[in-house]
């Protein structure tokens, strides 16, 4: 039985609720457009939510609300459907059809000139293009979406800066890069965005340990640590003490890589972190290998190695739900290509179960290979100290040039060319090209932009060009011809 006081609060509840209802629909111009557009409202809201949890089921509740904002005064509803379908597939990894539905959003909102949504859509196709390495259209699209950024959208404006600089970081100009994200970490600043600083004080720590500036590198993800520390944000502590870990490595610094991996080691496997788990094993990994310790150097590979086949089983998964989703399009067009991805289906399917079973059952012989894999590897990185040392390697790239720029060019041009002449499989004219200004110490970026080539195709010469000389690497390749000349 529902006591008075009780019964006094549900009917002030119920006469507020009906009055909130009167309210929406006084001020609507009918009962079946409020009715629908409370719906729609409903719906977005929910599809929107699920995305990243649920990314299947938020895409067919968006197909509903395409189906039911059907009219031309239910448009912004079809845009934003748009979106979530384009944002759906895009945390599937099926980036074509992302990009196909995100494009559509973008020309409704462009119509009912929705800069705002506009400006989120042209992100969003940025980051698709980034995610599939065009760089060039991801630029494109996140400068148009800064433009459509007002000044004093302060928020906005730092994280369009930040992904540009992400960009040129992905294309290795550094310098660029930079720019762009000490620009966005000032604009954080002023907002107090202690999150979306860590994240930009990682990405400043990566560039300076690509080019090789590791007491900076560890400043920046220090800085990063005591906001993700200040934030409890265990996933960006993880982060941050393997970045620290990894760039200790570099420096040969195995003591304090080994106390950030494992304490990086230690969140992660409490998150369920993967990805993080695997930087942690590869970290202490490495470190036991480099200290001579190779029991515990196959122990945490052993991990290591368990930790990259969930990846990747993970990763099949993906893969399967990407053709899943180009199944539904291709059984309403080609029995073919139905046929053709439910194969490809099957075969991922078999590839997990094999990887499981190939796990399982050679346990044994695959410890005995770590151990061997790691012994020779230790021994094959010591000789290979020995011989070249990087000091050696200035001295001798400083005395390739000063001959190449001196009076015994001649002299080293005709040596060179005996030298290609006595060789067994003699190096193309190309090939000859890319192998002096590879000694020269270009990178294979600048090497390819004199040659008119591509990075793969410098890669690909050079390559070819050590196995002809019977070298390794650049360093002694320049041994090899400074010796020769």
């Amino acid at each position: 039985m529902v006591p008075p006081a009780s019964k006094n609060r549900i009917t002030i509840l119920s006469f507020k609720k009906a009055l909130a209802a009167f309210a929406i629909l006084f001020c609507t111009s009918g009962y079946g457009q409020s009715s629908t557009s409370l719906r729609l409202d409903s719906l977005i809201a929910i599809a929107e939510k699920g995305v990243y949890r649920n990314p299947l089921e938020s895409r067919q509740i968006a197909e509903t609300i395409l189906q039911e904002a059907g009219n031309e005064t239910h448009k912004p509803y079809q845009a934003q459907a748009l979106k979530i379908i384009g944002g759906a597939y895009y945390v599937r990894g099926d980036y074509d059809l992302a990009l196909e539905k995100f494009l559509d959003s973008y020309q409704m909102y462009v119509e009912i000139q929705d800069t705002t949504r506009m400006s989120q859509l042209l992100s969003n196709i940025g980051l698709v293009y980034k995610n599939i390495d065009d760089y060039d259209n991801s630029l494109l699209h996140y400068r148009k979406a800064l433009k459509l950024v007002p000044e004093q959208d302060i928020s906005s404006r730092s994280r369009m800066i930040n992904n540009i600089g992400v960009v040129f970081q992905r294309m290795q100009q550094y310098d660029t890069a930079e720019f762009f994200l000490r620009q966005s970490l000032t604009l954080k600043s002023e907002l107090d965005d202690e999150k979306g600083m860590a994240n930009t004080l990682t990405n400043l720590g990566i560039i300076a340990f690509e080019k090789g500036e590791f007491e900076q590198a560890i400043d920046y993800h220090q800085q990063s640590l005591i906001l993700e520390t200040k934030l409890k944000s265990d996933e960006g502590i993880a982060k941050s003490l393997n970045n620290i870990g990894s760039t200790y490595l570099a420096l040969k610094h195995y003591k304090g890589a080994v106390e950030y991996a494992r304490r990086a080691l230690e969140i992660s496997k409490r998150l369920g972190t993967k990805e993080q788990m695997k930087q942690a094993y590869e970290t202490l990994t490495l470190c036991a290998e480099n200290r001579n310790d190779f029991r515990s150097a196959f122990q945490f590979q052993s991990q290591l190695l368990q930790v990259r086949d969930s990846l990747m089983n993970e990763d099949i998964a993906r893969q399967m739900g990407r053709l899943e989703s180009k199944l539904e399009l291709a059984s309403k067009e080609s029995e073919i290509e139905r046929l053709s991805y439910e194969n490809q289906i099957s075969n991922l399917r078999a590839g997990k179960v094999r990887n499981q079973l190939i796990l399982s059952l050679f346990g044994a012989g695959l410890a005995l290979a770590l151990m061997l894999a790691l012994y020779f590897q230790r021994a094959k990185k010591a000789k290979a100290e020995k011989l070249a040392q990087e000091s050696q390697y200035e001295a001798l790239q400083k005395r390739f040039i000063e001959i190449l720029n001196g009076p015994q060019a001649y002299e080293l041009q005709d040596n060179l060319s005996e030298l290609n002449e006595k060789l067994v499989n003699p190096l193309t004219e190309r090939e000859y090209d890319a192998l002096k200004l590879s000694l020269q110490g270009l990178t294979n970026k600048e090497i390819g932009d004199k040659l008119f080539v591509s990075d793969h195709t410098v890669k690909f010469h050079l390559r070819n060009i050590y196995n002809k000389l019977g070298v390794s690497n650049r360093k002694e390749a320049l041994e090899y011809v400074v010796k020769s000349s």
